[in-house]
């Protein structure tokens, strides 16, 4: 969590351009979930999930309007924000979940002239980036990555272990479904094309995460996605949204969660009750680590692994230690600034 920035990260600014800071505490669960991908069946790897306490494998729009509580400040906001969980891979081959430290999610109203930014639409879902990506390819979803050290002065990077400091790690661009959605010309704002002229609201994450603790080991590991990428480039993101539309937090006068109801809040749904340990042999769902540069195969296994039975009772949730302050963490952003097709809602 990163409570020392809660109480000022919900920012307005009254402009053309006026965003606002969402901070969310803590995950609300990590587990083999995805339902926009894999709806009403785990998913093929992690996911650290953060918001609605409604989250399961088949969640909808009303569900997450009659959530019980969340892990993000504006009680109106219901969504679900999920990333692949971050692992770090240790010399002698296990697997070690690294400490998470919180969420701001930003809120954008960029848009080009004569745009108008719209609201979004109900049950609007947003996936972003490539899994099975291991290089740049050029695309907007690998243009939109990046890796930064926080505190560190220090060129931009992709590789979290070479940072003696912790990272930032950003990532920007909507999709669900190319033909629903599409980036604007400057993927992260411009102009939208005009086979999707209806311009959203754009969103981006900054996920933070303890990287400190293990760098300072120097025993030969590192760091990987829950999808398997060693490489950074197969970072991506969704987006399940729960928005209350009549929401009043654009005239700064939305209900807010106290920073411990946040920490409080846990996935309600009948999610997994079988807990990973700490160290694990093999990531969850037996991903095999894929180090590239070309792109990885969907389904690939670890060797000597069994593969869990993609069903409603068998994900895993990996247990983690309390979540350190900003100045330690990771720090990983996905963007969106989508353009939806005319006459499509997504």
């Amino acid at each position: 969590m990163i409570l020392s920035l809660f109480t000022a990260a919900l920012l307005l600014v009254p402009s053309a351009n006026a965003f606002f800071r969402l901070p969310c505490a803590k995950p609300v669960v990590d587990a083999r979930i995805d339902p926009i991908i894999n709806p009403g069946r785990a998913s093929s790897h992690l996911h650290t999930i953060m918001g609605s306490s409604a989250i399961g494998y088949g969640t909808t729009f009303g569900d997450l309007r009659n959530s019980q509580c969340s892990t993000c400040k504006v009680k109106d906001d219901k969504s679900a924000y999920w990333i692949p969980s971050y692992i770090i891979s240790t010399r002698n081959g296990s697997f070690q979940a690294v400490t998470h430290g919180g969420m701001i999610v930003y809120y954008i109203q960029r848009n080009a002239p004569n745009e108008t930014v719209q609201a979004f639409p109900d049950g609007l879902r947003i996936f972003t980036g490539n899994p099975y990506a291991r290089s740049n390819t050029g695309t907007p979803e690998s243009k939109a990555i990046s890796w930064n050290c926080l505190n560190f002065n220090a060129p931009p990077g992709r590789r979290p272990q070479d940072s003696p400091t912790p990272i930032a790690q950003t990532v920007s661009g909507p999709k669900y479904h190319k033909s629903h959605m599409a980036y604007p010309d400057r993927i992260d704002n411009g102009l939208c094309p005009s086979s999707h002229p209806i311009h959203l609201v754009s969103i981006f994450y900054e996920v933070y995460y303890n990287v400190a603790p293990f760098n300072a080991l120097n025993n030969g590991g590192r760091f990987v996605l829950a999808n398997g990428d060693p490489t950074g480039y197969g970072l991506h993101g969704d987006f399940l949204n729960g928005w209350d539309r009549n929401c009043p937090v654009f005239q700064n006068e939305g209900r807010f969660y106290a920073d411990a109801d946040m920490n409080l809040c846990s996935a309600t749904n009948p999610l997994p009750n079988e807990s990973v340990p700490y160290a694990v042999p093999y990531l969850p769902g037996c991903v095999a680590v894929t180090d590239g540069p070309g792109a990885a195969s969907p389904g690939t296994l670890a060797p000597g692994c069994a593969a869990p039975a993609a069903r409603r009772s068998d994900p895993e949730v990996v247990e983690r230690a309390p979540a350190a302050g900003p100045e330690t963490n990771v720090h990983r952003r996905t963007g969106t600034a989508p353009c939806v097709g005319k006459g499509r809602t997504c």
